[in-house]
Parts: structure tokens; C-alpha cells; sequence
């Protein structure tokens, strides 16, 4: 995407002495007159930039009773995974894409971070240095964490990875990851740590980082053959991971760090998700998902029309989604039956899946846009209100597949019109004034829309 107008951002510059982290970066602030374009992707200056976007809204989508809504980030098509944030925005981590300019010539790729906030539908993105790759994110003690999949530093002063920690308002730390592991996923664990899976050139491991930036870590010998792929707290207050070249899922007791339990399933175990009584896993590359209890004890339920499942989200109702390969598509799959149901396909195709807080289905897409898969759907009736004069009154009613709770109402300006409630889904709306405003409409989880209203004329 090219953008025109002045954008106002923020650098950072990426510390090269990470191995001695401060938890402070450098922080300039600086205008971009323009922003152009260069083989289809953004050009930006500086190691580490933020800027904050506002789009269209997902409540205004949801109105019109639209199935998806998608917002388009600066960095494209690079892959990006996603994790929940502790104000229920929707952060993401994309490994590249965004082209960078320093010294006003010297062009290079760079990965970046960001987030969208579904209330606003704004989103706010970070470029971070060049030949940065963020790649795993998580979120943990209220922070998010993101694992840069770069290797940093040389032959002579050794070759290192990094690990970010962010805010709303960008960086907030970080550290050197510890004997150069790598983290394939990430989770927040229930001793308040963050643990990941991945590994280095000696073979898997998987390890944790403290609030405090203390980590800990686990190797296993290369003669094991442990390949990690994805992590979950189990309902036994456990971590679990899928060892994709063994076979197996390992139980990881915190207090016994140093001492995995291995179960052998079988195939090539890939993302798992913990439910309140299981781990679900998918197979890579096989299509079918696996339910195992505590025991390691699984039943394994193959795709019934061909559907190829990889990464996996548990959603708030208790149903697994899940990518396709196949197709691109989201599927369903119920952990406690064992049927799969019908897949929906966003207009790009999916290529990683995480639950909001806002009950959606949340997804990155081949084209670089962030979405959402709306299962939480508000509308309202009528979907607009116009009122000939002062003091007339209507019924507003909301409705939202899938919810069952109750609604809250609110005018932008009681001078125009006034809403009092009448009941859970119900508000009756009385015209104060002549003009136009509207009723932001809202459920317990986040998902609203705006109703516009005019009384004595048209909307403006």
C-alpha cells in the first residue's frame, strides 16, 4: 500500500548490545513528509517505527451483517501469527514484507509488530530494524512477547536470536535468547511465566522466561530426535507440546522442569490447543485431529471430505477452528463429538487463527490483511432511525448470533436523541432535538455498532 499524505511515527532504534539488555531503547521521534512505494510493498525510513491507522469498524461490518471484516497492515504478504492481547486488542507478528530506507539510499526488508483494536477498527503497527523476521508471538503477565526469528551477530562474536517485549506504546524490553534457541511457539504458562518450544543446531528444547527477564531452559539430546511444533497448558495445569519428528506429546510439570513425560501417539503431531478436559492436536500434513486426555491416551478423528487441518484456536463456545490447507478455509471441529462442521473461507484465504476476546475468530491472510471471522454477529432493528420532529420515540431492538447476554446502549449526544433501556435486547429511543447522532449498541464481550439517528432532517 502507497500512502501520500504526512504520516507522524516513532523510531526506535534496535540495541546491538542485546546481550546486555537494558530494557531501554532509544527512542527518537521524527515526521515522514511521504511514504512511497517499491515492488508493491512500503517503503519507510528508520529501524523501528509506529504508526496508528484508524479504519473502518468491525461493528459497523456487522450491521450490514457482513460474515468477515479484514484490515489491511503496512507489511505484505509475509506471514504473520496472532495472539490475544490483554486489552483485547488483536496483536500480530509478520516476519517481513516492509521495505525500509536508511541513509536515505541503502534499502532494506524488515519484519514488523502491531495490533488492531476492534472497538475503533484502528490499527497501529511497528517497523522494526532491518532484516528483523518476528515470528511467534504470546501474551503473558499482561505483556505481549515476540520472538524475532533473525539470527543476529557473526562468526567472530557469535550468532544470537532476540526475544521483544511490547506495550500499546511499542517496546518495553527484551533479552538474548539463551544458547541460541529459537522459539517455534509460545504460551503463557500457570507459574506467570512465558514458556516457548523450539530448539537450536543441538536439537529441540523448550524453555521459560520470567517477568524478570530470568529464563530457563531444557535441551534435549540430539539422539532423541525432539522436534517441537506446538505448545498449551493442559487442563492439569501442565504444559504440553507436540514432538512432530517422535510422534510423542510431552508433559511439562513446572515443578519438575527438567523431567518431560513422553506419550507415543503416533503421525506427526503439529498445533495443539488445551480445552477444559483434553489436548486437541493436529497432524501435519495428514487430515485429521487428535483428542487426548492427561493420560497421553488419544483417539484420533480423520477429515470427513478432505480437509487437511494445521494450526488450531479453541473458541470461546468450546468449538476447535482450525486452517484447511487445503483450501484456505476455517473449519470446526467439536472436541467432545468428534464432528467436524462446515467450513467458511475469508476472501484471501486464512493463514493463522487466534480467539478474541470479542468472541471472533480472528485471522491473518495470504494478501497481509488481519481479520475476523465474525461468530459474535450484532445487528440491530431497525438499523437506522429517523424521527420527523422532537419528542417521537422508537423501540431499538438488538440481536447477535450465538449471544445470549445482555446489551448496553449509549446516545453520542442525549441533546438529539436519548435511549433508556427496556429490557435485556431492548431500548426505547426519544428524539430531544433536531440533528443527527447515534447509538453505539454493545455486548458484555466488546462487539458494538453504531446506529445512526436523525431527527427533523437526513443524517449528515
Amino acid at each position: 500500500m502507497c500512502y501520500s499524505t504526512p504520516l507522524s511515527l516513532r523510531r526506535y532504534s534496535l540495541p546491538h548490545n542485546l546481550k546486555r539488555y537494558s530494557a531501554a531503547l532509544t527512542l527518537a521521534t521524527f515526521a515522514l513528509a511521504t511514504a512511497g512505494c517499491a515492488g508493491g510493498r512500503s517503503a519507510v525510513p528508520g529501524a523501528l517505527a509506529q504508526q496508528g491507522r484508524p479504519l473502518h469498524t468491525a461493528a459497523l461490518q456487522q450491521n450490514d451483517g457482513a460474515s468477515f471484516v479484514t484490515y489491511p497492515t503496512q507489511c505484505v504478504p509475509d506471514l504473520a501469527q496472532l495472539a490475544n492481547g490483554p486489552e483485547g486488542a488483536m496483536w500480530f507478528a509478520r516476519a517481513g514484507g516492509c521495505l525500509i530506507t536508511e541513509n536515505h539510499h541503502h534499502q532494506a526488508y524488515a519484519g514488523s509488530i502491531g495490533y488492531v483494536t476492534p472497538a475503533t477498527g484502528a490499527v497501529t503497527e511497528f517497523i522494526m530494524g532491518k532484516n528483523s523476521a518476528p515470528y511467534s508471538i504470546a501474551q503473558s503477565g499482561g505483556s505481549m512477547w515476540i520472538f524475532d526469528s533473525a539470527t543476529y551477530g557473526g562468526y567472530y562474536s557469535g550468532y544470537y536470536h532476540v526475544m521483544y517485549r511490547f506495550g500499546d506504546s511499542g517496546p518495553t524490553g527484551g533479552l538474548t535468547m539463551k544458547q541460541d534457541m529459537s522459539a517455534n511457539a509460545m504460551a503463557a504458562g500457570p507459574d506467570g511465566n512465558l514458556w516457548y518450544v523450539g530448539g537450536n543446531g543441538r536439537g529441540g528444547a523448550y524453555g521459560t522466561v520470567s517477568p524478570q527477564y530470568v529464563q530457563r531452559v531444557h535441551q534435549f539430546k540430539g539422539s532423541v530426535g525432539v522436534s517441537p511444533v506446538g505448545l498449551a497448558e493442559g487442563p492439569d495445569a501442565n504444559m504440553w507440546f507436540t514432538d512432530q519428528r517422535g510422534g510423542r506429546l510431552y508433559r511439562v510439570e513446572p515443578l519438575k522442569f527438567t523431567k518431560p513425560t513422553a506419550f507415543v501417539v503416533g503421525g506427526r503431531p503439529g498445533w495443539i490447543v488445551g480445552t477444559p478436559s483434553a489436548l486437541v492436536y493436529s497432524d501435519q500434513g495428514t487430515g485429521q485431529i487428535s483428542v487426548a486426555n492427561i493420560a497421553g491416551k488419544a483417539v484420533v478423528y480423520p477429515a470427513p471430505s478432505g480437509e487437511v487441518p494445521t494450526q488450531l484456536t479453541l473458541g470461546i463456545a468450546g468449538l476447535i477452528f482450525f486452517i484447511d490447507s487445503s483450501t484456505g478455509g476455517i473449519g470446526t471441529f467439536d472436541p467432545v463429538t468428534g464432528i467436524y462442521g462446515a467450513e467458511s473461507r475469508p476472501p484471501n484465504g486464512a493463514s493463522w487463527l487466534a480467539t478474541g476476546s470479542d468472541g471472533n475468530v480472528w485471522f491473518d491472510d495470504p494478501a497481509g490483511n488481519v481479520g475476523a471471522d465474525l461468530q459474535y454477529v450484532l445487528t440491530t432493528s431497525p438499523a437506522t432511525l429517523s424521527f420527523g420532529s422532537p419528542g417521537q420515540s422508537r423501540t431499538l431492538t438488538a440481536g447477535e448470533t450465538s449471544f445470549s447476554g445482555t446489551f448496553s446502549a449509549t446516545s453520542a449526544n442525549p441533546a438529539v436523541a436519548t435511549v433508556t433501556q427496556t429490557n435485556a435486547y431492548t431500548f426505547n429511543v426519544q428524539a430531544a432535538g433536531t440533528g443527527s447522532t447515534t447509538i453505539d449498541v454493545a455486548d458484555s464481550m466488546g462487539n458494538d455498532v453504531n446506529v445512526p439517528v436523525t431527527v427533523g432532517g437526513r443524517p449528515r
